[in-house]
């Protein structure tokens, strides 16, 4: 229950710097809150920490499906960074698009480890910004 209070506070307080920031400074909040909160060095630890990333991201993703606003990958993606530094573990945005049709999309990511999307629908997409 305490996960879902959770991850609603951080969804609707990211849902609301979508709408009233630019882009660039939520993306930028978001990575700053990561170093913030995620230790240097971490990033080197990615195998040791690959169980309590799908761990965190699993629980993330089911308390999401009690959040009263309408998905996103880049709402959730944010979301899903947040709680994953909130717990120390490190996590990337990845920014991808696909030409024809022009598509565009994101996903967390932790090195090669796709955290909230299928491995497949990531490599549908050309990576053009990891954050």
């Amino acid at each position: 229950m305490m996960v879902i209070v959770e991850v609603s506070t951080i969804v609707w307080s990211m849902h609301r710097r979508l709408k009233k920031r630019s882009l660039k400074e939520c993306l930028g909040g978001t990575a700053a809150y990561r170093t913030a909160k995620v230790r240097p060095g971490t990033r080197m630890e990615l195998g040791a920490l690959q169980h309590d990333l799908l761990l965190a991201s699993r629980q993330f993703i089911d308390a999401r499906r009690f959040v009263p606003i309408e998905p996103s990958c880049l709402l959730d993606s944010l979301s899903l960074l947040r709680f994953l530094a909130r717990r120390g573990l490190p996590a990337d945005i990845v920014l991808g698009v696909t030409a024809k049709p022009f598509a565009a999309h994101c996903w967390a990511q932790a090195g090669d480890l796709v955290l909230n999307e299928t491995l497949s629908g990531a490599q549908a997409y050309a990576p053009i910004k990891v954050i």
